[in-house]
């Protein structure tokens, strides 16, 4: 037992000088040794003892911030209209093709119209004779009439009764002639279906010799002057609009820009979509030959400019409890400062309305680890190093996200490389 333990002692022995090495190698370099390489959140140590923080820095200048409210649209038809068979016959005539532009009042089906023009006749004819039943009937009550005036009793009274009953009955006779040659004049009408407004014929779902009921759609007529522009926008955003603003669309398929005028911002959102319709009518244009209803476009409303202010980039804000702040660094110090945001875009950018002034820098990145009066290290960026895009291309759509992933740096530097501090 006594030669075990020895043995581990001896094996003891040589590794001491092993653990003191490795001890000296994770001892930490002298202060500045490390270089500027450390990024954003990473501590150096100062000359003093205290840490200098590693931060990206954003000089702020004050101009106004363009809000343009954007969103995916359709182009609609202002009207759509099936029109439908209102008599039941065989297709004597179709007068028009898919795509034709009609009038209002044309006439496009023809119905079994020499069978409801004899049902006409038909009906005058049977008017005809009821006038002449009720106009003898008449003259047969006017004699017996006369006669008892001059000869009381020479007619007995229910014989007279009698003539009397048969003259309202010859009036109710004509009366319901009348209104069934109205009924026949308003079929021979029906059996010529027309345009009820002025369009394009979208489908033709009818031939010739079809037998049709009533209420078969023939075809489907598209109202297309005005055209309409509907859109969608989230809650947020749609007190911005207003019936009036001119919004601006650029077709997907051909690239071409037209504009509109917003006629109706919807007052609730949609329960399925949770976003609030908008619709405009298309300004009437000499190339509205390219707009289709149904086609896809890209839909701007310029709903106007911030006054001269601070612009940052929304990333470089944080909310608290008393307010948003940001960090101002001066002479290599941060401090926390309260700021006041106005209108802000998707983008990132937002208007400050209070608490900063242009022409001071913030911090961008890195401000997760500082703390009022902490010394940091600067690195200066232009708005496009920030990551966030020019002020003069920001829109709320423009899809860039307010990290620093893909932004890009001067002079050909990669995403991430270190500047020269301020």
């Amino acid at each position: 037992m006594k030669r075990i333990v020895i043995l581990l002692a001896a094996i003891s022995v040589p590794l001491l000088p092993i653990g003191l090495a490795a001890c000296k190698r994770e001892t930490p370099a002298p202060d500045g040794a490390s270089g500027g390489g450390a990024r954003a959140g990473r501590g150096m140590r100062g000359g003093d003892g205290g840490l200098t923080y590693a931060v990206d820095l954003l000089q702020t200048e004050a101009k106004k911030l363009e809000y343009v409210v954007t969103a995916p649209g359709t182009i609609e038809a202002f009207e759509r209209v099936q029109v439908t068979s209102r008599v039941a016959g065989v297709v004597d005539k179709v007068a028009f093709t898919d795509g034709q532009e009609v009038k209002k009042g044309d006439v496009l089906v023809v119905i079994d119209s020499e069978r409801f023009r004899l049902a006409v006749n038909s009906s005058k004819a049977a008017l005809e004779k009821a006038q002449a039943a009720q106009k003898d009937v008449e003259a047969q009550v006017n004699r017996r009439e006369g006669a008892m005036e001059k000869h009381p009793g020479l007619i007995p009274g229910e014989e007279l009764e009698t003539y009397r009953t048969k003259t309202l009955t010859a009036k109710a006779d004509t009366a319901v002639a009348a209104e069934n040659l109205k009924i026949a004049e308003l079929n021979l009408r029906d059996s010529f279906v027309r345009a009820p407004l002025g369009g394009v014929i979208q489908t033709r779902t009818v031939e010739t010799g079809q037998y049709v009921n009533t209420g078969v759609v023939m075809a489907t007529l598209l109202r297309q002057d005005p055209m309409l522009l509907r859109f969608q926008v989230e809650p947020q955003e749609a007190p911005r609009l207003k019936p009036g603003m001119k919004a601006t669309f650029t077709m997907r398929e051909t690239a071409r820009t037209f504009e509109a005028k917003i006629t109706l911002v919807a007052g609730a959102a949609d329960p399925t979509t949770h976003m609030v319709g908008v619709t405009a009518e298309v300004i009437t244009s000499e190339n509205k030959y390219w707009l289709r209803p149904g086609s896809f476009c890209d839909v701007s409303v310029d709903v106007g400019a911030t006054r001269d202010a601070p612009v940052i980039p929304r990333f470089a804000t944080r909310a608290t409890d008393h307010g948003y702040v940001t960090y101002v660094v001066e002479n290599d110090v941060a401090q926390e400062r309260v700021i006041t945001l106005g209108m802000s875009t998707k983008d990132g950018w937002v208007e400050v309305r209070s608490g900063l002034k242009g022409g001071e820098w913030i911090v961008v990145r890195g401000a997760e680890a500082l703390s009022p009066g902490a010394r940091v290290n600067g690195t200066r960026l232009s708005a496009l190093d920030a990551g966030a895009p020019p002020l003069a291309e920001a829109r709320p759509d423009d899809g860039v996200a307010p990290t620093g992933s893909g932004r890009r740096a001067r002079g050909g530097r990669e995403a991430g490389a270190e500047s020269p501090a301020p």
